[in-house]
């Protein structure tokens, strides 16, 4: 964890930002079983495992919700003089521990509804595999929607490969699937819009 980021903190504007997790795997660790039977916003369903004990796992997005997408600062660890400046220089707010643009970019119909499916994929993501060597978690984007009277919040970081997706009153990250990745980069390259041309972590 670095400086630019508090796991306690919520979306500084909105209200608490919130995401049901569909699954977790048969392979998960008792602490992960414990935390999603203690609150009720999880469902906990098995939807197959390897022996690897990898699992697959969907976000429940209501086909009728509307996506929100935020774009990320640049990297606090590799280019920290361009997020001071960034921050200066244009309005951003915290979601999560992690900074965005405050501006949202403006999705096409098509794109969001191949957003949709990518994160509703029963193969989307996998069991976290452990702090990869990337200088941390940095959410180059975060996708927000609002289910049941709730926001939710699903943060995609391509450096790591991962996503944090949260819950009511707790947090859950994932490893992004290979397949999964690429198609995720590949459809939100194109609305980078904010981010200086010298990024060169993450997207």
């Amino acid at each position: 964890m670095n400086a630019f980021r508090n796991r306690s903190s919520t979306r500084v504007e909105s209200g608490t930002g919130v995401l049901k997790a569909n699954s977790f795997c048969s392979g998960t660790t008792r602490e992960e079983t414990v935390m999603a039977l203690r609150y009720p916003g999880f469902a906990v369903i098995v939807v197959g495992c390897s022996v690897l004990s990898s699992c697959s796992s969907a976000l429940s997005i209501p086909p009728s919700a509307r996506l929100a997408l935020y774009e990320g600062l640049p990297h606090p660890h590799y280019e920290t003089a361009s997020l001071y400046a960034e921050q200066k220089a244009k309005p951003t707010i915290q979601i999560h521990g992690s900074l965005f643009y405050r501006a949202t970019l403006e999705l096409n119909p098509k794109d969001e509804l191949h957003l949709k499916t990518l994160l509703g994929g029963t193969r989307a993501f996998t069991r976290w595999t452990g702090d990869k060597k990337c200088g941390g978690f940095h959410a180059d984007y975060a996708v927000e929607w609002t289910a049941d009277g709730q926001i939710h919040h699903c943060l995609i970081c391509f450096g790591c490969g991962e996503v944090e997706i949260f819950g009511p009153t707790s947090e859950t990250r994932y490893d992004i699937a290979a397949d999964t990745r690429v198609r995720l980069k590949n459809l939100l390259k194109p609305y980078r819009k904010n981010r200086p041309p010298i990024e060169t972590a993450g997207l």
